[in-house]
């Protein structure tokens, strides 16, 4: 039924449209019923049978005053109110069509929220099309417009009822996330940090060879990859560390580095403003590379078999990775409706212990190589990861007392 897409007006914005003498601090004692027809025509039943629910037939230019019974669960059973016996008027309600359109005006005097149903009248037919329409608070006023093509309402089952605590729907706050199924965070990033790893075993070549010993912290690098399920984190961070070996005579030096990669999964046991709190374990894979051949440096070379011309040898190992971690979410905008890209912080810390290892060989070709003695390649780690991702906004809903 074209141009009976109802819009609903607030108040304070609507107030221009309603009728002279339809402001809300207006005293529905003053109302007075503005109609040319009669009482049987306005109040009228809805059933043939009887008794009948009535209802209200209210057509443009006219004011109506009602006034009723209140029944069982707070149903009105309206009528005109009487003016001539000063009957207390409990609604009133106005309806005006104009060339900007048709606003209908409703007030209650009530203590109580009023309610009703209404229908468009058109046509000679008389066929009603049925609207929705707004509650009125207690003692309030609402305005609903329509265009300019309805000129006829039929309202019925008018309530004046108490609401339960009002319900609204907000987003809950980063802490609050989870209990959902679905990607609830994503993201990746770069990482800082240092890894511990037990090098003694080169000590005593070093030395001999006019190095200092190896460091055993190594300074480096990498990337992480996270995702976040509710609560159930998975993760894959790849860190690459160096450290050498310096000759104070002439500055020449032995390198040697670690790499380590796994993939983690693990609980964010803490939400709170933001900040979270996680533990994860898993199972991944570390690689020791160090110098084959350099300056006063032949301690690999005179003990290695199966070496061949390789520069550089290397020490692979399974590890089995444990980790504890913070992370701090600072959101950066939306990403859609349900989504905010995020800058992520963490700072996060853990322990790889070593469980398999294959023998030393050469880092270009594989080759094993034999005659070396082996490195544990467990440790522990510390890194500072700075990324961006996205995570989702988990609604909630919020009961006002």
């Amino acid at each position: 039924m074209k141009g009976r897409i109802r819009v609903v007006l607030a108040v304070a914005g609507a107030a221009w449209l309603a009728p002279r003498g339809a402001r809300a601090g207006d005293d529905l004692a003053d109302c007075v019923t503005h109609t040319a027809r009669p009482a049987s025509e306005i109040v009228v039943p809805l059933t043939d049978r009887a008794p009948s629910p009535a209802g209200i037939s209210i057509v443009a230019g006219e004011t109506l005053c009602l006034a009723g019974a209140v029944q069982e669960r707070g149903f009105l059973v309206p009528r005109l109110a009487d003016a001539a016996r000063g009957e207390p008027v409990l609604v009133r309600m106005h309806l005006e069509t104009s060339a900007r359109g048709t606003v209908f005006e409703t007030r209650t005097s009530s203590a109580r929220w009023l309610r009703y149903r209404a229908a468009v009248v058109s046509g000679p037919a008389n066929l009603a099309f049925p609207t929705s329409t707004l509650p009125v608070s207690p003692g309030g006023q609402s305005f609903e417009h329509w265009d300019a093509s309805v000129s006829r309402l039929l309202l019925h089952g008018l309530q004046l009822f108490d609401p339960p605590p009002q319900i609204s729907v907000v987003a809950a706050s980063i802490a609050e996330r989870g209990g959902r199924i679905g990607i609830d965070q994503a993201g990746v990033g770069g990482l800082v940090g240092v890894r511990r790893l037990s090098v003694g075993t080169f000590d005593a070549p070093l030395r001999a060879s006019g190095y200092d010993p190896l460091p055993r912290t190594f300074l480096g690098g990498g990337f992480d990859i996270g995702f976040v399920f509710s609560r159930w984190r998975f993760e894959w961070p790849l860190f690459f560390g160096s450290a050498g070996a310096f000759n104070p005579r002439d500055g020449s030096h032995v390198d040697a580095g670690i790499a380590d990669i796994h993939i983690d999964a693990g609980y964010d046991f803490l939400r709170w403003r933001g900040l979270t709190g996680f533990a994860l374990g898993g199972i991944g894979v570390s690689s020791f590379t160090i110098d084959a051949r350099g300056a006063h440096w032949s301690y690999v070379t005179e003990r290695a078999s199966g070496l061949g011309d390789a520069n550089r040898i290397k020490l692979e190992s399974g590890v089995l990775s444990a980790q504890v971690g913070f992370e701090q979410l600072v959101p950066l905008g939306k990403a859609s409706a349900n989504e905010m890209f995020a800058l992520m912080l963490s700072i996060r810390g853990g322990y790889l212990a070593q469980f398999a290892q294959e023998g030393w060989r050469t880092d270009d070709d594989s080759r094993s190589v034999g005659g070396l003695p082996s490195v544990d390649l467990g440790g522990a780690w510390l890194s500072l990861n700075v990324g961006l991702g996205a995570y989702s906004i988990t609604w909630r809903t919020v009961r006002h007392e």
